[in-house]
């Protein structure tokens, strides 16, 4: 079994390596506290765990936009004064610990850490990639996909027995099977996440290096 492991990963490997490198070597700076959490959902996209990835990805989404509003609302404070930025931090933990996603980005737009344009596309992702992935809403999540499933069903043990005793093999009639059934909505589900699951990071990770920059106009 180990061996079969590492030989499905040294493959998976080969395969990823060179597209997500560059963000391994990419130094965080204003958002370094998420460097390892980027650093895990790396780890999944190089070893084919698209669907990990996803779900990283959306808790990767949250951290970063709540990050940005306490580094926001603590700018001026650090470690020198304990007191005064416990304070601050304090009041960062009331004020956004709690929210959800949507009204995150909402007061993340209103403190100007992210564009109009960029709340329409968070949104957009939070609708169509982070909900559905969340909630387990795989009509969602496979969207697009095909509803149905066609194709001939076929008794192994008739198989069999007609081939041992050299009988015809008769067609049977097409059988439609819909596609929200687990078994054909568990495989659109990962075909669809190895698609989607590199670009929805890039989209993430780019947005977080335009948001350190304007966290550090504002000092």
């Amino acid at each position: 079994m180990k061996h079969s492991f590492q030989k499905r990963f040294t493959s998976a490997i080969d395969e990823n390596f060179e597209t997500v490198q560059p963000f391994y070597d990419s130094r965080l700076i204003v958002m370094v506290e998420l460097t390892n959490l980027r650093n895990e959902i790396l780890n999944c996209l190089l070893l084919g765990l698209y669907q990990t990835s996803i779900f990283s990805t959306n808790h990767f989404l949250e951290r970063l936009i709540k990050v940005s509003l306490i580094k926001n609302h603590t700018q001026g404070f650090n470690y020198s004064n304990a007191v005064a930025y416990n304070e601050k931090i304090e009041e960062s933990k009331i004020l956004f610990d709690s929210l959800v996603l949507a009204e995150s980005l909402k007061k993340a737009k209103q403190e100007g850490l992210i564009t109009e344009s960029e709340m329409t596309e968070l949104t957009s992702l939070r609708r169509k990639i982070r909900n559905p992935y969340t909630h387990a809403e795989i009509s969602k999540i496979n969207e697009g996909s095909p509803k149905s499933f066609k194709g001939f069903m076929f008794s192994f043990e008739d198989v069999k027995h007609k081939l041992i005793n050299k009988e015809k093999l008769e067609l049977p009639e097409i059988t439609e099977i819909n596609t929200f059934s687990p078994t054909f909505a568990q495989l659109q589900q990962e075909d669809n996440s190895k698609i989607i699951a590199f670009n929805y990071f890039k989209k993430i990770y780019d947005l977080m290096l335009k948001m350190e920059n304007r966290l550090s106009a504002k000092k």
